[in-house]
């Protein structure tokens, strides 16, 4: 056994022989790079990308550009500074790269210019940007009577047709930044749902039980997150039986706001501030009158009290008066009052019918639905009713206008740009990729359904689906050798289908995030996750077969022929670097589509993440 003598003797030897070999590196590294003729060079500038490009926004409307300087290998430069300009009109820009379009509508191609300068290298990058007009939705029964919705500019220009499914739609609403609509649909399996403004990417949030209950009317709120709608019981029989109700955007959180048994609630409308609903409440044999709640159900208070029929209330921008339709001079005109119900005043007078009334978003116009044409028509109107213009004039009927907001900007950050024509990564064997990934993917379960997700972080982050957790009391989250942990639901990105579940652990396997600069279509791609309640992990393989973006929620799609069921939503798609490129979503994204799955891009998770992770509801 050595004395403490020796035992100090050696430590200071070893001590001394360390000192000696980290001379010698020193050395090493200071010949190697006096060899070298220095630090290593700075990398070399080979062109800038802009995102969004392009950029669809309304006039006068603001969006934030973002740029990325990139070397000849596709590998994103920091610490670069931008110059930013427009160079073909559309707009202006300031020192940080936020554009405020013009009054001009139009596309602009390439008109706005990001430029960097690293070494003695300079290089530049554009984006376009179209600006759009001011624009009405409607419905109309243009195609063989069927109900379909349209839309056209302020000046009755430039019609289109968004749905064109077997079912008639009867009631649309704009989502605040202009990009979305939500609507009723009158078929089996449909309900309300919520579609891009061009129609594209239809989504379903509350599917009808005809012919017990159906759902109309619905409303969305100022702020975004929420949807007042209608609930009409035994809708096959009458419409006696109506009540108000209000929901998140992706269709949880369904709660009852009126609930009146001698009459029905209906066409509900938010004031600006997003604190009341208006309605009309009929009482059972009698006529429409205009009543207004809080959006918690509480204070309930009477606006008009005329024995005509009072109905289609809606706030001015400014939340101050209220327009409505009422039939108290024979037939169905336009009146406005304030928001208490004072100052009525008539605003059209015509032996037919004006009804179902919108404002501008400036509070100077209204738009409308008349027969005076014989047909039903949409007109516009200043809100004091002077200088009326018809807008549409055909033999079908054109109906339930309502104006939209502008388009706002969409978010980005550096996450967001994709950096084309990038080689990809070395790619590893399925089984080597799948045995490296699997223990960070988990199995959701709820006291609701089931999903999947996947470890982001060592210490207990897990990234899901939002519709994975929708409404759900209870989660547990399952890890692939049967270790199980009381989930809590972090955040949640209602508009994304994103959502971030804790568990209290640490150093766990977890999934590195990757970029859709290095997914290339005909790519191979993997799925792990735990579809149809299945208890083990399962694989399916596949090919990316096309990258669409999303206009209306800023999500970038990865379409897959992987298979995909449900269970899967909220796992992840791998690259064969073992990286995720994508969340997998079993939620309807589109009709018509069959045979292919969605995911989520990493690059649209990665601009959002930030603030998930620190706790905030999207």
């Amino acid at each position: 056994m050595l004395t403490n003598k020796q035992i100090k003797h050696r430590a200071v030897l070893h001590y001394l022989h360390l000192r000696h070999l980290i001379g010698i590196g020193l050395l090493l590294c200071i010949s190697f790079l006096a060899a070298c003729g220095g630090p290593p060079p700075l990398p070399v500038l080979d062109r800038v990308v802009i995102a969004p490009n392009p950029a669809n926004i309304g006039m006068e409307m603001p969006q934030q550009f973002v740029a990325v300087g990139v070397d000849e290998h596709g590998n994103r430069i920091s610490g670069l500074s931008f110059a930013w300009s427009v160079e073909n009109g559309g707009g202006t820009i300031n020192a940080n790269g936020q554009f405020t379009a013009g009054v001009s509508p139009g596309t602009y191609d390439n008109t706005v210019k990001a430029e960097a300068t690293l070494g003695d290298v300079t290089c530049s990058g554009t984006a376009s940007v179209t600006v759009e007009p001011d624009r009405i939705a409607f419905i109309s029964d243009r195609n063989d009577d069927q109900y379909d919705i349209y839309v056209m500019d302020i000046d009755g220009a430039n019609v289109e047709r968004l749905t064109t499914t077997s079912a008639s739609e009867f009631w649309c609403s704009w989502s605040p930044d202009g990009r979305r609509i939500v609507y009723d649909s009158w078929s089996y399996g449909d309900g309300i749902l919520a579609m891009n403004d061009d129609g594209s990417w239809k989504v379903l949030l509350i599917e009808h039980d005809y012919p017990t209950v159906a759902y109309i009317y619905p409303a969305w709120s100022p702020d975004g997150s929420k949807i007042a709608f209608v609930n009409i019981i035994n809708p096959a029989e009458d419409w006696d039986y109506m009540d108000i109700f209000v929901m998140d955007i992706d269709g949880g959180n369904v709660t009852q706001l009126t609930d009146t048994p001698n009459g029905t609630e209906w066409v509900p409308a938010w004031s600006p501030d997003g604190t009341k609903v208006v309605y009309d409440f009929t009482r059972k044999g009698k006529n429409g009158d205009i009543y207004i709640i809080n959006v918690d159900g509480s204070n309930r208070q009477r606006l008009t009290k005329d024995p005509a029929n009072d109905t289609n209330p809606s706030f001015s921008p400014d939340g101050t008066q209220i327009l409505f339709t009422s039939h108290r001079d024979g037939d169905n005109e336009i009146y406005v009052m304030n928001s208490d119900g004072t100052n009525v005043r008539q605003l059209t007078s015509n032996r037919d019918s004006d009804w179902f009334p919108s404002w501008s978003p400036d509070g100077n116009r209204i738009v409308f639905q008349s027969d005076r044409d014989d047909d039903e028509e949409i007109y516009v109107m200043n809100v004091d009713g002077s200088d009326v213009v018809q807008l549409t004039d055909n033999s079908a009927n054109d109906e339930n206008p309502c104006w939209a907001l502008r388009k706002g900007g969409v978010d980005v950050t550096e996450a967001s740009v994709i950096i084309p024509a990038v080689s990809t990564l070395e790619p590893m064997i399925v089984q080597e990729l799948v045995t490296q990934a699997r223990t960070a993917v988990v199995r959701i379960q709820t006291d609701l359904a089931s999903g999947s997700g996947f470890i982001i972080d060592s210490d207990g982050l897990v990234l899901t689906a939002n519709h994975v957790i929708t409404a759900a009391e209870e989660v547990t989250v399952y890890l692939d050798d049967g270790t199980s942990y009381i989930g809590t639901v972090q955040a949640r990105d209602l508009v994304h289908d994103l959502a971030i579940v804790r568990i209290e652990d640490t150093e766990l396997p977890y999934l590195e995030l990757g970029d859709l600069s290095y997914v290339g279509l005909g790519q191979q791609a993997v799925v792990l996750g735990y579809p149809l309640g299945e208890e083990e992990i399962t694989i399916t393989s596949g090919i990316v077969s096309a990258i669409k973006f999303d206009t209306g929620r800023n999500i970038m799609w990865i379409q897959t022929d992987s298979a995909i069921n449900p269970g899967n939503s909220g796992g992840p798609l791998l690259n064969l670097q073992g990286q995720v490129i994508g969340v997998v979503t079993t939620k309807v994204v589109g009709f018509g589509v069959e045979g292919v799955g969605f995911a989520i891009s990493a690059n649209t998770v990665n601009t959002y993440l930030p603030q998930l992770e620190a706790g905030e509801q999207l």
